[in-house]
Protein backbone atom coordinates (compact mmCIF):
# COMPACT_ATOMS: atom_id res chain seq x y z
CA UNK A 1 0.00 0.00 0.00
CA UNK A 2 1.20 3.69 -1.05
CA UNK A 3 1.12 6.39 1.22
CA UNK A 4 -0.11 9.64 -0.32
CA UNK A 5 1.40 12.52 2.03
CA UNK A 6 -1.18 15.77 1.76
CA UNK A 7 1.77 17.45 3.59
CA UNK A 8 5.25 17.47 2.09
CA UNK A 9 7.57 19.54 3.95
CA UNK A 10 4.71 21.54 5.66
CA UNK A 11 5.62 22.39 8.93
CA UNK A 12 1.80 22.84 9.75
CA UNK A 13 1.54 18.94 9.45
CA UNK A 14 -1.09 17.46 12.30
CA UNK A 15 0.32 14.84 13.97
CA UNK A 16 -2.72 12.84 14.92
CA UNK A 17 -5.30 11.57 12.41
CA UNK A 18 -8.37 14.10 13.70
CA UNK A 19 -5.93 16.98 12.95
CA UNK A 20 -5.48 15.91 9.93
CA UNK A 21 -8.68 15.44 8.77
CA UNK A 22 -9.52 18.67 10.09
CA UNK A 23 -6.49 20.00 8.10
CA UNK A 24 -7.98 18.39 5.00
CA UNK A 25 -11.50 19.45 5.32
CA UNK A 26 -10.78 23.29 5.78
CA UNK A 27 -8.33 23.34 2.79
CA UNK A 28 -11.01 21.51 1.25
CA UNK A 29 -13.29 24.39 2.27
CA UNK A 30 -10.89 27.14 1.35
CA UNK A 31 -10.81 25.31 -2.28
CA UNK A 32 -14.08 25.32 -2.89
CA UNK A 33 -13.80 28.90 -4.28
CA UNK A 34 -10.86 28.19 -6.10
CA UNK A 35 -12.37 24.92 -8.26
CA UNK A 36 -15.43 27.78 -8.54
CA UNK A 37 -12.65 30.09 -10.33
CA UNK A 38 -11.07 27.36 -12.19
CA UNK A 39 -14.11 25.46 -13.92
CA UNK A 40 -15.27 29.24 -15.71
CA UNK A 41 -15.20 28.40 -19.25
CA UNK A 42 -13.93 31.81 -20.33
CA UNK A 43 -10.48 31.01 -19.38
CA UNK A 44 -8.80 30.38 -22.24
CA UNK A 45 -4.97 29.12 -22.93
CA UNK A 46 -3.76 32.29 -22.35
CA UNK A 47 -5.19 32.71 -18.73
CA UNK A 48 -4.25 29.06 -18.26
CA UNK A 49 -0.16 30.13 -18.92
CA UNK A 50 -0.76 32.92 -16.44
CA UNK A 51 -2.10 31.05 -13.75
CA UNK A 52 1.11 29.18 -14.17
CA UNK A 53 3.51 32.30 -15.03
CA UNK A 54 2.23 33.85 -11.78
CA UNK A 55 1.79 30.77 -9.03
CA UNK A 56 4.58 28.54 -8.66
CA UNK A 57 4.26 24.97 -8.99
CA UNK A 58 1.24 25.37 -11.42
CA UNK A 59 2.52 23.44 -13.93
CA UNK A 60 -0.15 20.81 -13.05
CA UNK A 61 -2.86 22.88 -14.57
CA UNK A 62 -4.52 23.01 -17.81
CA UNK A 63 -8.12 22.69 -18.99
CA UNK A 64 -7.31 19.23 -20.27
CA UNK A 65 -6.11 18.35 -17.20
CA UNK A 66 -7.31 14.91 -15.59
CA UNK A 67 -5.47 15.05 -12.89
CA UNK A 68 -6.72 17.84 -11.31
CA UNK A 69 -7.90 16.46 -7.65
CA UNK A 70 -8.52 17.41 -4.30
CA UNK A 71 -4.85 17.05 -3.09
CA UNK A 72 -3.47 18.86 -6.03
CA UNK A 73 -6.51 21.68 -5.41
CA UNK A 74 -6.10 22.20 -2.11
CA UNK A 75 -2.38 22.17 -1.67
CA UNK A 76 -1.27 25.54 0.47
CA UNK A 77 0.11 27.65 -2.04
CA UNK A 78 -2.62 27.29 -4.69
CA UNK A 79 -5.22 28.11 -1.81
CA UNK A 80 -2.71 31.31 -0.57
CA UNK A 81 -3.08 32.55 -4.10
CA UNK A 82 -6.76 32.61 -3.77
CA UNK A 83 -7.05 35.96 -4.70
CA UNK A 84 -4.95 35.93 -8.09
CA UNK A 85 -6.74 33.01 -9.17
CA UNK A 86 -10.22 34.81 -9.24
CA UNK A 87 -8.63 38.11 -10.50
CA UNK A 88 -7.80 36.20 -13.70
CA UNK A 89 -11.21 33.87 -13.81
CA UNK A 90 -12.75 37.45 -13.63
CA UNK A 91 -10.52 38.92 -16.40
CA UNK A 92 -11.22 36.00 -18.16
CA UNK A 93 -15.63 36.15 -18.24
CA UNK A 94 -15.21 39.85 -19.17
CA UNK A 95 -12.77 39.20 -22.34
CA UNK A 96 -15.34 36.50 -23.03
CA UNK A 97 -17.71 39.24 -22.92
CA UNK A 98 -15.79 41.45 -25.44
CA UNK A 99 -15.07 38.36 -27.46
CA UNK A 100 -18.96 37.68 -27.69
CA UNK A 101 -20.02 41.27 -28.82
CA UNK A 102 -16.96 41.35 -31.38
CA UNK A 103 -18.03 38.09 -33.04
CA UNK A 104 -21.55 39.36 -33.01
CA UNK A 105 -21.40 42.54 -34.73
CA UNK A 106 -20.65 40.36 -38.29
CA UNK A 107 -23.68 38.71 -38.58
CA UNK A 108 -25.64 41.98 -37.85
CA UNK A 109 -24.15 43.48 -40.57
CA UNK A 110 -24.25 40.97 -43.49
CA UNK A 111 -28.54 41.02 -43.37
CA UNK A 112 -27.96 44.89 -43.80
CA UNK A 113 -28.42 45.91 -47.63
CA UNK A 114 -29.03 49.10 -49.29
CA UNK A 115 -32.47 49.72 -50.58
CA UNK A 116 -32.98 51.88 -53.63
CA UNK A 117 -36.10 54.07 -55.26
CA UNK A 118 -36.80 54.47 -58.24
CA UNK A 119 -37.55 57.79 -59.34
CA UNK A 120 -39.91 58.85 -62.17
CA UNK A 121 -40.79 61.88 -63.80
CA UNK A 122 -44.29 63.56 -64.73
CA UNK A 123 -45.17 60.95 -66.88
CA UNK A 124 -44.48 58.16 -64.71
CA UNK A 125 -41.06 56.98 -66.65
CA UNK A 126 -38.43 55.38 -64.91
CA UNK A 127 -35.96 58.24 -64.77
CA UNK A 128 -32.91 56.99 -62.15
CA UNK A 129 -32.86 55.42 -58.73
CA UNK A 130 -32.12 56.37 -55.37
CA UNK A 131 -30.53 55.46 -52.37
CA UNK A 132 -33.24 55.24 -49.91
CA UNK A 133 -32.05 56.58 -45.97
CA UNK A 134 -32.35 53.40 -43.85
CA UNK A 135 -33.03 53.62 -40.45
CA UNK A 136 -31.67 49.71 -39.83
CA UNK A 137 -28.42 50.97 -40.94
CA UNK A 138 -28.08 53.86 -38.41
CA UNK A 139 -29.42 52.04 -35.80
CA UNK A 140 -27.12 49.34 -36.19
CA UNK A 141 -24.38 51.62 -35.71
CA UNK A 142 -25.35 53.60 -33.58
CA UNK A 143 -25.95 49.96 -31.30
CA UNK A 144 -21.89 49.31 -32.06
CA UNK A 145 -20.15 52.20 -31.98
CA UNK A 146 -20.98 52.64 -28.00
CA UNK A 147 -19.97 48.83 -28.10
CA UNK A 148 -17.14 49.17 -29.54
CA UNK A 149 -16.18 52.52 -27.48
CA UNK A 150 -16.98 50.65 -24.15
CA UNK A 151 -14.52 47.58 -24.94
CA UNK A 152 -12.33 49.67 -25.74
CA UNK A 153 -11.72 51.06 -22.41
CA UNK A 154 -13.03 48.03 -20.68
CA UNK A 155 -9.28 47.91 -19.62
CA UNK A 156 -9.75 44.22 -20.82
CA UNK A 157 -9.51 45.09 -24.43
CA UNK A 158 -5.93 44.86 -24.62
CA UNK A 159 -6.19 41.28 -26.52
CA UNK A 160 -8.91 42.35 -28.52
CA UNK A 161 -8.18 45.76 -29.59
CA UNK A 162 -6.63 44.77 -33.18
CA UNK A 163 -10.35 43.39 -33.89
CA UNK A 164 -12.01 46.27 -32.29
CA UNK A 165 -10.20 49.42 -34.03
CA UNK A 166 -10.60 47.10 -37.39
CA UNK A 167 -14.37 47.03 -36.72
CA UNK A 168 -14.34 51.06 -35.34
CA UNK A 169 -12.99 51.55 -39.10
CA UNK A 170 -15.20 49.51 -40.96
CA UNK A 171 -18.32 51.19 -39.42
CA UNK A 172 -16.36 54.50 -39.88
CA UNK A 173 -16.33 54.02 -43.76
CA UNK A 174 -19.67 52.40 -43.99
CA UNK A 175 -21.21 55.65 -42.35
CA UNK A 176 -19.41 57.88 -44.32
CA UNK A 177 -20.18 56.41 -47.40
CA UNK A 178 -23.63 56.10 -47.20
CA UNK A 179 -23.92 59.39 -45.64
CA UNK A 180 -22.04 60.97 -49.13
CA UNK A 181 -24.21 58.95 -51.49
CA UNK A 182 -26.72 60.40 -49.77
CA UNK A 183 -25.46 63.70 -50.13
CA UNK A 184 -24.49 63.55 -54.05
CA UNK A 185 -27.69 62.12 -54.57
CA UNK A 186 -29.34 65.50 -53.52
CA UNK A 187 -27.65 67.63 -55.49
Amino acid sequence: MQKISVFEDNKDKPSDLFGLLQYNLNNFFKSIPIIEHLKNPALRMRHWSQLKDQISNMEFMSPQDDGLNFELLSRPELIANDARIKEISKKAKHEKEIEDGIENIRPEWQTISLKFDESKNDKGESMNFKISKDLQLEIVFEKHTPELATYKVSGYEKFFMKDIELWEKKLTNIIDSFEFLLMVQKN
